[in-house]
């Protein structure tokens, strides 16, 4: 497996000596852009890193920051997510910055999260209101649906076969159907069931007659693969790319 650099891009290739930081979040809460230490505008100047929505909230995972009032989460759950390099504790930091998410959405928010591997599973299968009672539930789903149940012994065999795969496309046509603001996808390979190039022209279909359109932000975890395809979702999307 290959070592990466933690790499931060928009439409532009932009690394990690641009400081999160920097950005002022109460400005991002506001909608009033988002501002950079000289006080330039950053979309101006890394043209769309940090873009979001007009009044929403600040979300920052794992050093993506953007601003939306509708995210959805779409975290790849296959077994590769916990093999090799990996394991069970970096799957569970992937869970733990969702959590963190939900803990800082406010009540104008509504959040979705989705689960891909062989197939795609929602949480819900619309967006719900940010509420104590629904970030609890959302947070044992999503720790339901961990790729750990591949090391149970007992597992049941169905259980363990949906851990097998990584159909990114059925997981962001999921997400879509939302009608989110923001997308965030979380995942460690190259896509499986159909080509990078098929679910790429399927998501600008999917983005046919939004407008505005939904940011797709792409962290690419401890990636074996698919680097170059997360990279371009990002890319034609608005969104962000950070390879973790």
């Amino acid at each position: 497996m290959r070592s990466a650099p933690s790499v931060l891009t928009a439409a532009v290739d932009v690394r990690t000596d641009f400081t999160m930081a920097a950005v002022n979040s109460s400005a991002i809460g506001e909608g009033a852009g988002l501002v950079g230490i000289s006080g330039e505008s950053i979309s101006k100047r890394l043209a769309g890193v940090g873009r979001g929505m007009l009044g929403g909230t600040s979300i920052g995972f794992m050093g993506i920051t953007a601003s939306a009032r509708d995210v959805v989460f779409v975290v790849d759950v296959s077994g590769s997510m916990i093999s090799g390099a990996k394991s069970l504790e970096t799957y569970e930091k992937v869970e733990r910055e969702v959590g963190s998410v939900l803990k800082s959405l406010t009540s104008r928010s509504r959040f979705g999260i989705v689960v891909f591997s062989k197939d795609a599973e929602a949480y819900k299968a619309q967006l719900v209101a940010v509420t104590p009672d629904e970030r609890s539930k959302a947070m044992r789903w999503l720790r339901k649906k961990s790729p750990a149940v591949l090391r149970e012994a007992r597992a049941d065999e169905e259980e363990k076969a949906f851990h097998h795969g990584t159909r990114a496309d059925l997981g962001l046509a999921r997400a879509f159907s939302m009608q989110p603001d923001m997308i965030i996808l979380v995942s460690d390979g190259e896509p499986t069931g159909k080509s990078a190039s098929q679910i790429l022209t399927e998501v600008d279909t999917l983005q046919v007659n939004r407008a505005p359109r939904v940011m797709v932000n792409v962290v690419a975890y401890h990636a074996d693969s698919g680097l170059s395809f997360m990279e371009r979702l990002a890319q034609k999307n608005g969104g962000i790319f950070r390879e973790v």
